[in-house]
């Protein structure tokens, strides 16, 4: 088992393993993972994908998201 990789926090530089880069205390609520490419590689929470992969996951994330925002909204 490999062990997680532990980042700087980008707004006060302490410590945290989150991937979002913040620690606990100034993590936002909103806060998403970094997007990175490396190699042609698409990295995202820890998981490498492919440009094709990662084109299908966004066309994906925005359908259900539109799909809840409807249903929220004829509620």
């Amino acid at each position: 088992m490999t062990r997680r990789l532990k980042y700087t926090c980008q707004t006060c530089g302490h410590g945290t393993k989150s991937i979002t880069r913040y620690c606990i205390s100034h993590r936002p609520p909103d806060a998403t993972p970094p997007v990175t490419a490396d190699r042609g590689v698409v990295q995202l929470a820890g998981i490498a994908l492919t440009p094709t992969q990662a084109v299908r996951l966004a066309d994906q994330l925005v359908d259900i998201a539109e799909t809840i925002t409807r249903s929220e909204t004829t509620r």
